[in-house]
């Protein structure tokens, strides 16, 4: 069967919530045992990962790929939407597994996170820590998708048959600022504007793209980082299609927050400027 990348995910989260919700416990003598348990755990990290899917399949069969970049998956062709400072949020709820004692599931950090006023919370007293409500402005939803993936990446760990978090060696370099998680945040979507419209080249200057490609390409080495975490192909295709000349333009641009506009605006918008003047040399 051929299926996009981007849907195998969600194909496979289908199968946990269909085995384990409908299998496990309705069928009779249907136990899992470790092996079976840890298979769905590495499913489910395939499901919320955020490297290489081929990477992570490859090494689930005791194989390594010659490349880090496969070239394929939504990893490694940038089509990710990574949420703004991943240190801050990690730290933050890293601190709040902390300030729980490492002694709570991940629903239950998600709603202390969010600032829930469930009675459980108000009568163990968790509404004074200071990490209750620290990410109330987000969805409760993703804030609990960032917990597994940070679980998913090796920050938190699940113990136990209730799968209480613990914070892992990494965990304690990820609150020292000595480690960066990947995080991904929910994907901005116009309700009326269906995927293939978003993805599409429909004015789209290919010479404008492959000059912002090849400056993503040279940041994301200088910086150690792998290229879709600077931009998505998406982001640099809206670049190339409406080419903003002002910041405030730039702004608007899908992919581009607060924080990647102070670190590339001036950079791109020059960018897009020597691109314009060239195409205007042309012209004449």
């Amino acid at each position: 069967m051929n299926v996009p990348a981007d849907a195998r995910p969600v194909i496979l989260a289908i199968f946990i919530l269909t085995y384990v919700g409908l299998a496990v416990g309705r069928i009779p003598g249907l136990r899992l045992n470790r092996t079976g348990i840890a298979l769905l755990g590495a499913i489910d990290g395939y499901c919320n990962g955020v490297v290489c899917r081929h990477r992570v399949l490859a090494g689930y069969f005791g194989q390594d790929l010659e490349s880090e970049n496969c070239g394929a998956c939504d990893v490694c062709l940038a089509e990710l939407d990574l949420a703004e400072d991943p240190l801050v949020l990690g730290q933050k709820i890293l601190s709040c597994v902390h300030r729980l004692g490492e002694s709570f599931g991940g629903d239950y950090t998600a709603q202390v996170l969010a600032g829930a006023h469930e009675q459980r919370i108000l009568a163990n007293g968790h509404d004074k820590l200071s990490t209750w409500g620290i990410l109330q402005g987000e969805d409760r939803k993703s804030i609990r998708n960032w917990i597994e993936q940070l679980v998913s990446q090796g920050f938190l760990g699940k113990i136990g048959e209730y799968n209480v978090l613990r914070i892992t060696p990494d965990g304690r370099h990820l609150l020292r600022g000595e480690r960066t998680p990947r995080l991904l945040r929910p994907a901005k979507r116009a309700r009326k504007t269906s995927r293939a419209a978003q993805d599409s080249w429909e004015g789209v200057d290919r010479d404008v793209f492959e000059t912002l490609r090849q400056y993503r390409r040279d940041k994301a080495a200088e910086r150690g980082q792998a290229p879709f975490i600077l931009f998505s192909d998406a982001t640099l295709r809206d670049l190339a299609r409406h080419r903003p000349a002002t910041l405030d333009e730039l702004r608007h641009i899908r992919g581009i927050g607060d924080k990647k506009l102070a670190d590339y605006g001036v950079d791109l918008l020059h960018l897009l400027k020597g691109e314009a003047q060239k195409n205007a040399g042309v012209d004449d």
